[in-house]
């Protein structure tokens, strides 16, 4: 009895689209070694066949070791899968589409080369692909990505409707994203008081604090980029550096900035001019001097500026006014009582724990009336004398104590003036 040779089988496609023969005819009643070495022989044929066609398709999933070996090789193998994303056959393209996410790095280089030349079949993938990579969790390539995608939805075309939406469905992916690396890494993102001058506190905003805490290193600062709910950032400490200013100068919708104890220089400053919608900016603790004033003077700052704990100069402070129309500039040389008053007159309505100002004992309901022998009758007099001096300074303050007296028949309250001797602090806030 003779059989069919593998060859003369018709070739049938499963519903995975996998070439594999179909089962060889039946074999019962054979009995003989030769027909079972026979049936041997096209079991084994039958295995090579199918484990050669089920593997065919993943030799292919991996460029050659040679592709590998260079920059080159593999620029050419990736360029050649952006071209598969239009090839007739579904599979091919999946594959393709599956070999690039391999290469991050290299097809995003290969996509900023070549969106603006396909068609729009093969630029939509390319779309889609970007808008992956824009979300990878190494910031370079997710940076570029999007870059990319930004530059593609400037184009009046279909794909450049797609690159924009693109963008702004990743958006809040990558902010997701960044909010979990900065606050793995010691960042503090909430909702939180904005102080910036003493009178102004902006309570309720989404805000991004960075101080000593903070671990990150250059890749997890560039993550604050993404942050585009935050309004508020307060950056503190002297591991702030240059990183930090060019990272938040992207946050477009960035209202209120404070620096605390940080390095800043002129080049980092003028990374603000960027942010349009500034209202707010405090240097608190910073040194610097009257030099920066010309850089300061070109920032777009709506609302105010406090410049506190720094060696600009009162005449130089004086001079910045000049220059902006509206702005309220507070300039004080850091030193701190610790007490709040209504912005009227100067009676203690609040006592900040651990402060000079309880510490000497002042109290609450007492009346201020001189620093330093200097009268002053409300919050913008009590402002302007404190700021003539350092934390660390020693200051005499002159008040005026309410007091219970016991007549014969009833209690009056009189003002009994009293003398302290206050040593200034630093402002904790």
């Amino acid at each position: 009895m003779s059989h069919p040779t593998m060859s003369s089988w018709p070739m049938s496609r499963l519903s995975t689209g996998t070439l594999l023969p179909p089962r060889p005819p039946a074999l019962t009643g054979l009995r003989s070694t030769a027909n079972r070495r026979d049936i041997f022989r096209h079991l084994t044929a039958t295995v090579f066949v199918l484990v050669s066609v089920a593997w065919l398709p993943w030799s292919h999933a991996q460029p050659t070791a040679n592709v590998g070996e260079t920059s080159g090789g593999i620029a050419e193998f990736v360029q050649q899968q952006i071209q598969d994303l239009n090839h007739p056959s579904f599979r091919v393209r999946q594959l393709a589409r599956w070999r690039l996410e391999q290469y991050p790095k290299q097809t995003v280089a290969a996509i900023g080369r070549s969106i603006h030349k396909v068609d729009h079949n093969t630029g939509a993938q390319l779309i889609n692909l970007l808008s992956v990579l824009a979300t990878h969790t190494d910031v370079t390539i997710s940076l570029q990505a999007r870059e990319i995608l930004g530059s593609a939805a400037k184009s009046v075309s279909s794909i450049g409707r797609m690159a924009d939406n693109a963008m702004h469905t990743i958006a809040d992916l990558q902010e997701e994203q960044a909010m979990e690396v900065l606050l793995h890494h010691g960042a503090r993102i909430g909702p939180r008081n904005f102080f910036l001058n003493a009178r102004v506190e902006v309570t309720n905003e989404i805000s991004l604090h960075i101080d000593e805490s903070f671990s990150g290193d250059g890749d997890t600062i560039e993550w604050i980029r993404f942050l585009k709910s935050v309004e508020s950032v307060f950056l503190e400490g002297p591991g702030v550096d240059s990183r930090h200013y060019r990272a938040i100068s992207q946050l477009s919708g960035l209202r209120n900035i404070r620096l605390k104890r940080v390095s800043i220089k002129q080049e980092d400053l003028r990374l603000f001019k960027l942010l349009a919608d500034v209202e707010h900016l405090g240097l608190n603790y910073v040194d610097v001097d009257d030099s920066i004033l010309p850089t300061l003077a070109e920032l777009p700052i709506s609302q105010s500026l406090r410049l506190y704990g720094t060696r600009i100069t009162q005449a130089g402070a004086a001079r910045l006014a000049e220059q902006f129309d509206g702005i309220d500039i507070y300039c004080g040389r850091g030193g701190y009582l610790g007490v709040g008053t209504n912005p009227a007159d100067t009676v203690v309505t609040k006592l900040i724990p651990g402060s000079g100002a309880q510490l000497a004992g002042i109290q609450e309901r007492d009346k201020l009336t001189h620093i330093n022998g200097v009268a002053i009758a409300n919050f913008t007099d009590l402002r302007t004398e404190l700021g003539k001096y350092m934390a660390g300074d020693q200051i005499e303050v002159q008040l005026d104590r309410p007091v219970e007296v016991q007549l014969d028949r009833s209690v009056e309250e009189k003002l009994v003036p009293v003398k302290v001797t206050v040593v200034l602090g630093e402002d904790p806030k």
